[in-house]
């Protein structure tokens, strides 16, 4: 049997299973690009940040230039943002780290929910296929006279 008589005798809800596993395949594998190319910051990013908040060392290190040494990730955009900040106030600080946290968070599970949807509702497709299956089982041995 071939993918060509399997979708035609499957009918519409086969298609649309297709659909789904297209969509899914697409996000996870764009996904997996993103996450890949995201990188994570290199070990030493703490000790060079430390470095150059200190005040022995504010003259020579510029904490934006350790950044822009580091790779561009989420937890760079983080401190970024919060050295931009220019504040000593603690609830200013936390309200920059909050927004720019929830934003790249978003960033990051973008597509995920789309994913949820399909997950839960592929299988109660796969059981209407079932039951429309039987249904036409049933008419068959109907007209077939009930034997």
């Amino acid at each position: 049997m071939t993918i060509e008589e399997i979708l035609l005798r499957g009918g519409p809800v086969v298609w649309i299973l297709g659909g789904y596993t297209a969509i899914a395949l697409t996000l996870i594998i764009e996904r997996l690009i993103f996450f890949t190319l995201q990188g994570r910051p290199s070990n030493s990013l703490e000790q060079d940040l430390a470095l150059s908040l200190s005040k022995e060392n504010a003259p020579s290190l510029n904490p934006e230039q350790v950044l822009n040494q580091h790779k561009a990730c989420a937890e760079t955009k983080l401190i970024h943002a919060l050295l931009l900040t220019n504040s000593t106030d603690i609830n200013s600080l936390t309200r920059t780290a909050s927004r720019i946290g929830n934003k790249t968070r978003q960033h990051l599970e973008r597509g995920f929910r789309t994913l949820h949807i399909l997950g839960n509702t592929a299988p109660l497709l796969g059981l209407f296929g079932t039951v429309l299956g039987m249904i036409k089982a049933f008419i068959v041995i109907e007209e077939s006279g009930g034997r």
